[in-house]
Formats: structure tokens, C-alpha cells, sequence
């Protein structure tokens, strides 16, 4: 009812509503990640997590991350992020000590979302499954993983802070 009340106030009122506009992710540009370029360095339980992006270049952004535990690389994980003519891509890899790649690893999400100090992939195959990218004030990054572990929603937050 309060719908039929707005809809003929503005009929009575002459007004146009001009449309929302919502961005076509097909349209974003990985220059618009430029706020993820840097070292950066957090903690995730007893993991010291440092994550290294390259500046935006040739229509591709690299970045790498290294886990360590009890002084040991746990993890290494490399990641491509890429325009495509169905927008852009995160894919990342991950690999043991060898580095040969780890099987069931290799992850793909779009980026449905971005503005200048966040940017939202998601996997486009179900389970939805999200990292998300925030800039936290001049110096801080925050990395969030929304995944599925055993059927269960995991969400992890890793505050990490720009390094000197």
C-alpha cells in the first residue's frame, strides 16, 4: 500500500526517479585494486601470514603468500588476479615445499564488487565462497575468507599491517 502512495505521489508530483545504476563487473579494472599493492603482514591463530601484491600492470595484478608456523613455510600460495571479457578473475594456487601443486587447491573467484578500499570475489560454482579485500585506515589491510570446511561456514579475518 505505501508503495501505491509514493508511486502516486510522484505521479501527481511530476517527478522523475532517475534509475539506479548499478556497475557491470565486466567493466571493473584491476587498477581499481591498486589499494592491495604493498607487503603486508598479520597473524592468524599461530600462523605469521605475509601476503606481497604487485602494482597493476598490463591489464594483471601478481601477488604471493607465505605461511609460516613454528618457523616453517606451511603454505605458499601464488595469485593472479586478471582481466577477461567475463570481468576479472582471482586465481590462486597453492604449493608444497617443492613447489608442486597441491590437488584440490586451485581456486577461481570473480570479483562481483569493488570500490577504492574494498574489493568482493566469489567462486562462481556452489558452494559461494568469498575473499574479500578492505583497506583499514593507511597502513592496514584486512583479508576475509568465507569458505566451507566439512560442509561447515568458516569465516577468517586477517588484519595485516603494511610492511617497512
Amino acid at each position: 500500500m505505501i508503495l501505491f502512495y509514493i508511486i502516486s505521489a510522484v505521479q501527481v508530483l511530476g517527478t522523475r526517479i532517475p534509475p539506479i545504476e548499478v556497475p557491470n563487473p565486466r567493466d571493473y579494472k584491476v587498477t581499481q585494486l591498486s589499494f592491495m599493492t604493498g607487503s603486508w603482514e598479520g597473524k592468524l591463530q599461530t600462523a605469521t601470514l605475509e601476503e606481497t601484491w604487485l602494482p597493476p600492470k598490463a591489464s594483471s595484478l601478481l601477488g604471493m603468500m607465505r605461511e609460516e608456523v613454528n618457523g616453517k613455510t606451511a603454505i605458499r600460495e601464488f595469485e593472479v588476479i586478471e582481466e577477461t571479457p567475463e570481468g576479472i578473475f582471482m586465481t590462486i594456487n597453492h604449493f608444497d615445499s617443492k613447489l608442486v601443486p597441491l590437488a584440490d587447491r586451485k581456486l577461481s573467484r570473480k570479483l562481483i564488487s569493488v570500490n577504492n578500499s574494498e574489493a568482493v570475489f566469489e567462486s562462481i560454482t556452489e558452494p559461494k565462497q568469498k575473499i574479500i579485500y578492505k583497506k583499514s585506515g593507511t597502513n592496514g589491510l584486512i583479508a576475509i575468507v568465507e569458505i566451507a570446511r566439512n560442509g561447515t561456514p568458516v569465516r577468517l579475518e586477517i588484519a595485516m599491517e603494511r610492511k617497512k
